[in-house]
């Protein structure tokens, strides 16, 4: 943990009734976001509900153009080693609470690459080697399940990209494309074959992954790029023009971190924009501005572009203590351009006002490293795929130590309250060690940095829904984890 970090009580808030998840930057001139503007204002003052539910080790968030369905690749299994697919129906109102499916994906390797067609109601996702479409049900119930429909053999590894006629998949040099009304489908309960796969698996991995053999269908086609030694490692359609992807590449593979804009008919590459110094994880776009994108790299820095200038309008640097950045998002609730920032080794989400140029408050994470994160901007909803550090491959918890739970919040939230706010008076009794709660050696925030003391202790995906009836008493549990839990080994 780092230096000297004030209580949160000390701390300004916007509104009462802000989450005690948040916590505002001290001297900030005045936010964009006014009466006038209903919605910014409750995302401003932090009127949030925050809801968490457990997941495997996260890879990628995506939702969809229409934001109905989300989704998340992740790692599971055992040490980690099996694909993990799940997804959220976010247009069914009958589900109680943040109730996700599984998806069966049949994929020997884990899924790095996914992606959402609305107009046929398809997830798509892929491992090296094959890409699997699902149909997904009207409810995210477990007794509900996707639908296996597609599979192609791919040629190559890269990210996806679904349009409502084909399906494209980057490679180095090239994109593979696949028309989607000339493939075969796994039959109407999705058990039929598509060819057969070469070879097999030992009887481990089969049972492990229950992989499906199909073979796939070959591609249609293939648009080779005007750079044959473009590889992209992610792209996302253009906000303005049809047609077009922004990619950027991975730097292990390339020396250049530069983002391109990719004409997908042609394979030529008709913009270029500047100024990463890492590789760049992410990029996100908002519809209700199609000149401008936002990149997240590993620099630590996140950078918003005009589509019509190469270098970026605005530069936010994010990475604290040589930090990286995962995952970034823009939207513009009312009108108003806004920004969430993830981080890894500071364990909180930040929220930027663009107009203002300046960093508005931080959300709580649980102590948890965020790797990915989607907009709903029909609901008001943050979601955050988030890695816990201090849990092993076999779900064990290490380093941890008794947590110091500050008294003004023992009687909010459930224990003994005695009325005592003293700054100084925090919990510390070691009669009660047995039954304390715990707090990971290494973390980045003290136990009174927000004003809810909690850690996930787990993997986990947060829902941050902003609205003006919030009610913000409504927090995650602690995650239980206990003092010496994984240690030793």
């Amino acid at each position: 943990m780092p230096g000297f970090q004030s209580r949160w009580s000390t701390t300004p808030r916007r509104h009462p009734k802000s989450t005690p998840l948040s916590r505002y930057w001290k001297d900030t001139p005045p936010f964009s976001a006014m009466r006038s503007h209903p919605v910014a204002n409750v995302i401003y003052s932090a009127l949030c509900e925050v809801t968490g539910d457990e997941i495997c080790n996260p890879i990628r968030l995506c939702i969809s153009p229409n934001a109905s369905v989300m989704h998340l690749s992740s790692a599971g299994g055992w040490k980690d080693r099996s694909p993990v697919s799940s997804f959220w129906n976010l247009n069914d109102d009958t589900a109680e609470g943040f109730q996700s499916a599984n998806i069966d994906v049949g994929l020997k390797g884990i899924v790095y690459h996914s992606v959402i067609e609305d107009d046929r109601k398809l997830i798509w996702v892929a491992d090296e080697d094959r890409v699997k479409s699902f149909a997904w049900p009207n409810t995210s119930t477990s007794d509900q399940k996707a639908l296996p429909m597609h599979t192609l053999d791919s040629p190559c590894r890269g990210p996806l990209h679904a349009t409502n006629d084909r399906v494209f998949r980057a490679g180095k040099g090239f994109a593979a494309t696949w028309k989607i009304d000339e493939l075969e489908t796994h039959g109407p309960d999705g058990d039929n074959a598509i060819g057969q796969m070469d070879g097999g698996s030992d009887g481990e991995d089969e049972d492990e992954n229950d992989i499906e053999h199909s073979k796939g269908s070959q591609s249609t086609a293939r648009v080779t790029f005007s750079n044959t030694s473009l590889e992209p490692s992610y792209w996302a359609p253009h906000p303005s023009k049809a047609g077009h992807m922004l990619c950027v590449s991975d730097s292990a593979r390339s020396e250049v971190y530069s983002c391109h804009a990719l004409d997908l008919e042609s394979g030529k590459i008709v913009d270029n924009y500047l100024g990463h110094g890492g590789t760049v994880n992410n990029i996100s776009t908002s519809a209700a501005d199609p000149n401008v994108f936002l990149t997240s790299s590993d620099d630590g820095y996140v950078r918003l572009f005009d589509t019509r200038h190469h270098l970026p309008v605005l530069t936010l640097n994010v990475g604290k203590s040589s930090d990286g950045c995962d995952a970034a998002v823009l939207c513009h609730p009312d009108g108003v351009p806004s920004i969430f920032t993830g981080s890894g080794k500071t364990e909180h989400i930040t929220l930027w006002d663009v107009r203002a140029k300046t960093a508005c408050y931080e959300l709580a994470t649980g102590n948890n490293a965020v790797h990915s994160m989607v907009w709903d901007s029909a609901r008001n909803t943050l979601y955050a795929a988030t890695e816990c550090r201090y849990i092993d491959r076999l779900g064990r918890n290490y380093d941890y130590r008794p947590a110091r739970i500050p008294r003004d919040q023992r009687g909010r939230y459930g224990a003994d309250d005695d009325g005592n706010d003293d700054d100084e008076d925090l919990e510390d009794d070691d009669e009660d060690l047995e039954d304390d709660r715990a707090w990971p050696k290494d973390a980045f925030h003290g136990e009174s940095y927000f004003g809810y003391t909690f850690d996930a202790a787990r993997h986990t995906i947060f829902k941050y829904h902003f609205k003006a009836d919030a009610n913000t008493d409504i927090v995650p549990e602690d995650g239980q984890a206990t003092v010496g839990d994984g240690d030793g080994w």
